[in-house]
């Protein structure tokens, strides 16, 4: 539905220029920047959203007990990475590492200045911390994470390889259940903010380099 959505307000032809790596002309070029600011702001909200998530969560808080439907920011992160995809493939960089065969060997750092060449120093630093935080955050959830909570027979029971490990207070699920999210959470943030880092440039620096090149 979302790009069904997108794809009706902004012309199929820009959908098929991105999926085929075609040029767009004229107004197919106008409704593919347009898509692209649309997707941004996409991943906007789902970063804020995510971090949003991921800080009541932290305190302890059960997101998912008020908003049962939080887990759709996971398959936001999927939806919102398909169009991203399809953009990457014009990336002659990248077409031309993937031609010769070098692109499954390449150093990890030497994809991230091809993928930021040309996002903001100040996106770029948010990136990072929020890759390293979501790495630390993910391991500290494993580490913490004695296993996972159910509801049986009308308790509240902790699990751990099929086995009932403990009878939890209600309030003790929903801090177990507040922490599970947490550790999703943090990599949620983490991934939009990627997608935020990638399609920045092609919006906002595109104006900037307009703006330069008028007399």
């Amino acid at each position: 539905m979302l790009f069904i959505n997108a794809g009706s307000r902004f012309g199929g032809a820009s959908i098929f220029c991105l999926y085929k790596n075609l040029p767009c002309t004229g107004n197919n070029r106008i409704n593919t920047r347009a898509m692209k600011k649309w997707f941004f702001y996409f991943a906007l909200a789902g970063f804020l959203s995510g971090l949003t998530v991921h800080v009541l969560s932290v305190a302890g808080f059960d997101v998912k007990e008020r908003i049962p439907f939080v887990w759709v920011l996971h398959i936001g992160i999927f939806l919102i990475w398909l169009p991203v995809i399809l953009e990457l493939r014009k990336n002659e960089e990248l077409r031309s590492l993937q031609d010769s065969g070098s692109i499954r060997s390449l150093n990890p750092k030497v994809m991230f200045s091809i993928l930021f060449k040309n996002t903001p120093r100040w996106l770029i630093i948010l990136i990072i911390c929020c890759f390293v935080y979501a790495v630390i955050n993910f391991v500290l959830f494993i580490i913490s994470g004695p296993g996972n909570v159910e509801m049986r027979n009308g308790q509240y029971t902790l699990e751990s390889n099929g086995k009932t490990i403990a009878v939890l207070t209600e309030s003790r699920y929903h801090y177990y259940r507040s922490q599970q999210l947490r550790g999703f959470s943090g990599h949620w943030i983490a991934f939009y903010a990627a997608v935020l880092g990638i399609l920045y440039p092609m919006i906002f620096g595109s104006k900037k380099r307009n703006k330069e090149q008028q007399p």
